[in-house]
């Protein structure tokens, strides 16, 4: 009679995987990336309403969050229900009644005990450093034209790279979509994606537009094609009024955000996230 086989013993050794790393301390140290989508972008004008204070100096022990509030209450607003909340560098947040408000109040303020340094909030707070990848001006082809939408196109154009900023005016094609985007290494331009959308499968291209400079692990030319292929698919948008066109183009925000004018004017639209196909911006 034959000996029955042992089991096979478990296998005990962590997988490693991509982007994984553990530090000196023992935490493990995870990577993301992600695009500008709307409702980052509506969290940044929710926060226009913030300012940062810093205690410059104290001459008479320590400022509590009660001395900061009545000094906001005395000098800025006495029926505002002022909330002042500690930040982890030992700092202050504070919401304003308004984002003008914040505008206004930037420069120290002095009084006998201490002096406050106001600072509007910003999407620079607490970054370690710059978004890896290139960003390019890229044109994309036959992009399904229910997804224009902000948030559709960034999930449709995930594979190649990240979405900064949509230029919504119409291009020298009708189904031709011009956005700015940071395409992550080891990405090649042009590129073709593949994607099951629904029940239906589409395939779009991305070129870097007229006038790009090469990206900086090509060789300076163009690249040759490569393929990508992503399942499943975004939410179908909705098809917006459209208006006389206009091949104009306009630069981009520094910080990426809408191209005509500022994020504000993008949010205040109630078609901002809507598709424009053949028509100007909607903004």
């Amino acid at each position: 009679m034959k000996a029955k086989a042992k089991p096979p013993k478990p296998n005990t050794k962590e997988r490693t995987t991509r982007r994984r790393k553990v530090d000196d301390a023992g935490m493990e140290q995870l990577y993301t990336s992600v695009a500008l989508n709307k409702g980052i972008l509506d969290g940044r004008e929710h926060m226009k309403a913030f300012s940062i204070i810093t205690v410059v100096e104290s001459r008479e022990g320590t400022v509590t969050i009660s001395d900061i509030t009545d000094i906001l209450t005395h000098i800025v607003d006495e029926n505002w229900s002022w909330t002042v909340k500690p930040l982890r560098d030992r700092r202050y947040i504070v919401a304003f009644p308004t984002a003008e408000l914040v505008a206004k109040r930037k420069q120290d303020f002095v009084v006998t005990a201490f002096d406050l340094k106001f600072e509007p909030w910003t999407p620079d707070l607490w970054q370690t450093g710059k978004a890896e990848g290139a960003t390019r001006w890229v044109v994309v082809k036959t992009l399904p034209m229910d997804c224009w939408g902000r948030d559709e196109a960034a999930s449709l154009l995930k594979p190649a790279g990240d979405l900064v900023a949509l230029d919504r005016r119409s291009q020298e094609y009708g189904n031709d979509l011009r956005l700015l985007l940071r395409i992550r290494w080891p990405r090649k331009m042009p590129t073709s994606i593949h994607c099951s959308l629904g029940v239906r499968q589409f395939n779009y291209t991305i070129e870097l537009d007229a006038g790009q400079p090469a990206l900086p692990w090509d060789d300076g030319g163009i690249a040759s094609n490569s393929t990508t292929t992503v399942r499943g698919g975004a939410p179908t948008g909705t098809t917006g009024p459209t208006r006389g066109g206009a091949l104009q183009r306009t630069k981009a925000r520094p910080d990426g955000d809408a191209l005509r004018g500022s994020p504000t004017e993008e949010h205040r639209s109630p078609t901002s996230n809507r598709n424009c196909h053949h028509g100007a911006a909607t903004h």
